[in-house]
């Protein structure tokens, strides 16, 4: 749950340009700008992976068996990567090759934003936000 906190905290100081105008990250469930681990794994959504809100990725998703998708879901890429037993169910139509997210570079953005609202704590060799105190 904390990381679903912290995903809702620093997504709100983050805006996208290119997805109808300025949208706040928090208008989405899931938004990612790559769809592999850090280990180089694909990302794969599949039975009992269920969303309600907006699915974005700037890269091409990945999706097995039948996860199920009640709101919108868009990509930049053109279609899904589509593994055994592929069978997902859509409430919306999939939109393909949309503009992409623009994600900051470095976490200034966040830092400040997160400081105007007093969840940003930081000392020399440590730093600490609310919901970790939490």
């Amino acid at each position: 749950m904390r990381g679903c906190i912290c995903f809702i905290v620093l997504s709100a100081a983050i805006k996208s340009s290119a997805l109808g105008g300025e949208m706040s990250f928090t208008q989405f469930q899931y938004c990612t700008n790559y769809e592999t681990t850090i280990f180089g794994d694909k990302i794969r959504f599949f039975n009992g992976d269920t969303l309600v809100g907006w699915v974005h990725s700037n890269d091409q998703i990945a999706m097995m068996q039948s996860p199920v998708f009640f709101g919108p879901i868009t990509s930049t890429a053109h279609s899904f990567e589509q593994g055994p037993g592929y069978n997902p169910v859509f409430y919306q139509e999939p939109i393909f090759n949309y503009p992409p997210a623009f994600f900051p570079t470095d976490l200034t953005s966040i830092r400040d934003a997160a400081t105007l609202e007093g969840s940003y704590i930081s000392n020399p060799g440590w730093q600490l936000s609310v919901q970790d105190v939490i």
